[in-house]
């Protein structure tokens, strides 16, 4: 909660909310809120929401707070849509056993290739086939490194540039050490072909 949390049981205007957060920094100088100061699981659990859009940091090693956040949300009714790929990664048959269970949809499309049909294509349009194989550059950040190099750019200046436009991060070792690619294989060989859901 870097910068608070406002709520209001009838809908939070939009822009007036933005516009407190650029001039004062922070979501609680949001004037017309009914509470303020709710952390993650008490706003999951004790708000009006019907969905939950859980875009906290990926950690695959616990998968949290991510995991606790989609539990708690099916346990009280509301459904979830993420691209956060720990808690798909590491407990998807679980999760969506609890959404099942209580009537949610679970939404992860975005944490494979982002808005590329990648899991539900093969679900769905594809489902008449087998497939044995799956082949293509999975990092947005590899993929634009690779593209630059291939211009002239040494690895270096291409990582430099992808950090300056946004495409990688601050710290970019999860892409360019190719830990984020082996969570999107995870997720792709377990979700489309039935394979054991393994990162380590």
């Amino acid at each position: 909660m870097m910068k608070g949390a406002a709520y209001d049981p009838d809908g939070l205007n939009i822009p007036q909310l933005l516009t407190a957060v650029r001039e004062e920094g922070r979501v609680d100088a949001y004037p017309n809120a009914k509470e303020y100061g709710l952390d993650s699981l008490e706003t999951i659990k004790h708000t009006n929401a019907d969905l939950i859009v859980e875009v906290t940091f990926t950690d695959v090693q616990t998968g949290q707070p991510a995991i606790d956040h989609c539990e708690a949300a099916f346990k009280h009714g509301k459904s979830v849509v993420t691209t956060n790929k720990g808690p798909v990664a590491l407990k998807l048959e679980e999760l969506q056993a609890v959404a099942n269970e209580n009537s949610c949809f679970f939404g992860f499309e975005g944490t494979v290739m982002s808005g590329t049909p990648a899991l539900r294509l093969p679900k769905t349009t594809l489902m008449g086939n087998d497939i044995y194989e799956v082949v293509g550059i999975l990092n947005g950040t590899t993929n634009y490194i690779l593209t630059e190099m291939e211009k002239g750019l040494s690895f270096d200046q291409a990582l430099k540039q992808a950090q300056e436009f946004g495409y990688a991060e601050a710290d970019p070792t999860s892409d360019i050490e190719g830990y984020d690619v082996r969570y999107k294989a995870a997720i792709l060989s377990h979700y489309v072909m039935g394979g054991e859901s393994e990162c380590s």
